[in-house]
């Protein structure tokens, strides 16, 4: 939510109160001085046209009580029991919270510079930023990792030390910058950032044309970033003694823009690489100006980038970054091109030897078996992600049976959460919101604080809590009865594809447990047929071969997966707006509601976190009555580490390196 911007790298301390006048009041001295001496200035323009916690529900709680009881959790986290006597996925949370990783630096403990990190990470198949925003390539590319070469202009806080309930923002080429007005951000550039000493940039600094010429070119229709700049009217790149700043000129205010710029795909490169004028292939080789240079890349196993000795800052006590020499991303779970598994669990071999740092796990039993083999590493039990939980929607809001909200309701009201949490997820599981609980009030009563601390049973609502006979009499009221049952036709996604790659482990037990729900408790009220999804090929302009799931044409509740939707959650609007706005691009479930729409649209605009916090809680209580679609439980992310191993984790993005790859520069090994 920060919309102020740090002219220093250091590790973050506790976040600042949002407040009214938070949005606009972040200014920089030297940026105005150099706007100053400008003589002139490049126009980019964009010509106007369409762009395209707990697992098991609980009774009502007051708020007041509910803060007491987190103070206490937190006061209390040395008393949690050891590991080998937690049962409890709340104990977990506690044992291994992210305060416990700020303690590992206590007392203070210098990073060390040198070594080489190895952690599992996903193939990439082109390190070229611009396959990377052509859509019909996204599923070939792993973009998501472009930071690590490639610098943008803001980046999010991500260290053991970072608050890691807050989605905080800092500057990397920006050194600063400020709201000048509601519709126009000002950045002012980091000084002494040079391009690499190779044709065609000679080892020149960087200036304010390539940061503006790259971000015009995401702003280019049908490019997968363009959404995100459908507000932004033109980019200004000053020009003049000094060189060092870029405005974005909207046409109408847009809260979400600072912390979508975040996002991995928005880097900058040269402009000379932009214009076209050079025709570079990038998908192996790397010109940025990140904190590593892209050493290998074999496009199915494994990647090594390594130090970029012109990268151009330091944290705060002085020290160049990144502290790393080498990092090396290995998959593990790599297949071979007739889809068949590494042998012998190459993950586990590489975790239990030693030669993995750091690896995901999927709930307790991986956790255990990971601290058996390297008893003193680190674990890290995460909050749920935002809108990272599986969920149904429904074949129809406006007409057929789900048109009535009693039906709706009914459904959702028939699903024990709590043993769907424990059977899938071995009770590492929440209740979902599909909402980011960091961008919300803590309660109704706060007058400025936002949430520390993800959704609680009695806080979503009685369409969520698990009431069997309600439901029934829902149905029966809506003239769904054993004389008359309701025909559901669900989608069962399947656990692999026909290639034989795991598609998600968990969702055809989800589906398989939803449909034994809705048949045990509303007895003859529903027919309950499970239908088996449909597969479509097709070959990208790589030549590598893909599978799309695709519901059956009879499925009248269809398995959503949010990890087949890129929905960037570091800021509300893409769960808002691009998910229940009825002209979001991520509107799968067909919602309509014009009161919705107005509420999106208002969210969009409000500078003032706390305005904007009140207007998604309208929208958040409108579909939890509403009930447009079946929201289940959202996994906890569970991660663990070598000790001897800094930075690498936290609590918020835990689950992967996805959103925050450049956290990277900031990890040391101990000598």
């Amino acid at each position: 939510m920060a919309l102020v911007g740090c002219g220093e790298d250091e590790e973050a301390g506790s976040p600042p109160t949002p407040s009214a006048q938070s949005a606009s009041q972040q200014s920089s001295d030297a940026r105005q001085d150099e706007a100053s001496q400008g003589q002139g200035r490049l126009v980019l323009t964009q010509e106007d046209g369409e762009q395209t916690q707990s697992a098991e529900p609980t009774g009502p709680q007051q708020p007041g009580a509910r803060q007491s009881q987190r103070d206490a959790a937190a006061q209390q986290s040395s008393a949690v029991p050891a590991r080998e006597d937690l049962v409890n996925p709340l104990e977990w949370r506690e044992r291994y919270h992210w305060r416990e990783l700020a303690a590992l630096h206590e007392p203070p403990r210098a990073p060390a510079i040198g070594g080489t990190l190895t952690i599992e990470g996903a193939a990439v198949d082109s390190w070229d930023p611009f396959a990377a925003w052509e859509p019909e390539l996204e599923a070939a590319q792993t973009g998501h990792l472009l930071p690590l070469v490639y610098s943008r202009l803001v980046e999010l806080d991500v260290s053991d030390r970072s608050d890691a309930h807050r989605t905080l923002i800092q500057g990397d080429l920006a050194a600063g910058w400020e709201w000048l007005d509601s519709t126009t951000l000002s950045f002012s550039l980091r000084p002494g950032v040079s391009w690499p000493e190779e044709s065609p940039t000679d080892g020149r600094p960087l200036d304010a044309v390539d940061v503006a010429s790259s971000y015009a070119a995401l702003m280019e229709p049908g490019t997968r970033q363009a959404p995100i700049y459908e507000a932004v009217e033109r980019i200004e790149a000053y020009i003049g003694e000094g060189d060092r700043g870029v405005n974005f000129r909207l046409r109408e205010p847009s809260a979400p823009l600072l912390n979508q710029m975040t996002s991995p795909w928005h880097v900058v490169l040269p402009a000379e690489i932009v214009s076209g004028s050079q025709n570079i292939d990038l998908s192996q080789r790397s010109i940025g100006t990140g904190p590593f240079d892209l050493n290998r890349s074999d496009g199915r196993s494994s990647w090594v980038v390594t130090r970029n000795p012109a990268y151009a800052r330091r944290d705060a006590g002085g020290l160049a970054l990144p502290y790393l020499d080498e990092v090396r991303g290995e998959d593990y779970g790599v297949r071979d091109q007739l889809g068949n598994p590494p042998p012998g669990g190459a993950r586990w071999a590489a975790w239990e030897s030693g030669a993995a740092q750091a690896i995901a796990l999927d709930g307790p039993a991986d956790a255990r078996r990971a601290l058996d083999a390297q008893p003193d590493a680190q674990l890290q039990v995460t909050p749920p992600t935002p809108s990272g939980g599986p969920q149904f929607t429904f074949r129809s809001l406006t007409e057929g049976p789900f048109a009535d909200a009693r039906v709706r309701r009914a459904l959702s009201m028939a699903l024990h959460r709590g043993n769907l949490a424990a059977l899938v997820y071995g009770g590492f599981a929440a209740l979902d919101a599909a909402q980011n609980w960091t961008f919300f009030r803590d309660s109704a009563e706060s007058s400025g604080e936002l949430r520390q601390w993800p959704w609680e049973a009695d806080e979503l609502g009685q369409a969520q809590q698990y009431e069997p006979n309600q439901a029934l009499a829902l149905l029966s009221a809506a003239g769904y009865n054993e004389e008359n049952p309701l025909t559901l036709g669900v989608d069962m996604a399947p656990a692999l594809n026909p290639a034989g790659n795991p598609y998600d482990p968990g969702a055809q037990r989800i589906a398989e447990f939803v449909a034994q729900q809705w048949e045990q408790y509303l007895f003859g009220a529903v027919d309950v047929r499970r239908l088996e999804r449909i597969w479509t090929q097709f070959t990208d302009s790589q030549g590598s071969l893909w599978f799309i799931p695709e519901p059956d044409p009879g499925v009248d509740l269809v398995f959503q997966d949010p990890a087949d939707v890129e929905i960037y959650d570091a800021d509300a609007d893409d769960l808002a707006y691009a998910s229940l706005h009825s002209a979001g691009r991520f509107n799968r479930a067909g919602i309509n509601d014009a009161e919705t729409d107005e509420w999106a649209v208002a969210q969009r605009r409000a500078l003032d976190p706390l305005e904007r916090a009140d207007l998604l809680e309208r929208i958040r209580r409108k579909e939890q009555e509403e009930v447009w679609r079946i929201l289940l439980v959202n996994p906890y992310g569970v991660r663990v580490r070598r000790t001897g191993v800094f930075n690498l984790l936290d609590t918020y993005y835990a689950k992967s390196l996805q959103l925050a790859p450049d956290q990277l520069k900031r990890v040391w090994l101990e000598p």
